[in-house]
């Protein structure tokens, strides 16, 4: 009887100790999930960010063919004697195209707007030196006498 009440009291002493195990083990899953879970959530979060960069990405190529496009216009304005129309053009292409930078959602990241206002300062340097250069022109011209260029 002893003998068998030891043996009761040893199988109680296990099912503790196994009762103890088994809650551990379901806190440590509990935790795993959680943590998982919390994984998935920030997997969706850079998922969503990739996605936003790509879109921001195919703006800014859209941008560069346009810029692209406007530095031949320029290049093209160097090489005529009398840009007046195409810089006018080029002046009302640089506002939309500063508008449509200015409505995007500001991303402090992106280099592609830095770019931009390089550019856009340096179109706008390079037409006020047209400009100048087509009012000498002018200028000479128009002065007594008619000097040709």
């Amino acid at each position: 009887m002893q003998e068998q009440s030891k043996q009761q009291v040893g199988v109680a002493g296990q099912a503790s100790d196994l009762d103890k195990r088994l809650a551990q083990m379901t806190a440590s899953t509990t935790d795993l999930s959680n943590a998982n879970s919390k994984l998935q959530g920030q997997v969706q979060a850079l998922t969503d960010a990739v996605a936003t960069l790509k879109a921001a990405q195919g703006e800014a190529n859209k941008r560069d063919a346009e810029i692209k496009e406007l530095s031949a216009d320029v290049a093209a304005l160097k090489k005529q004697g009398n840009p007046s129309a195409a810089i006018a053009r080029i002046e009302q292409d640089l506002v939309v195209l500063k508008s449509a930078q200015d409505n995007q959602p500001a991303n402090s990241d992106a280099p592609t707007n830095k770019e931009f206002d390089v550019f856009r300062i340096q179109t706008t340097r390079n037409i006020t030196t047209l400009q100048s250069q087509v009012q000498t022109l002018n200028q000479r011209l128009n002065a007594p006498g008619g000097a040709t260029p």
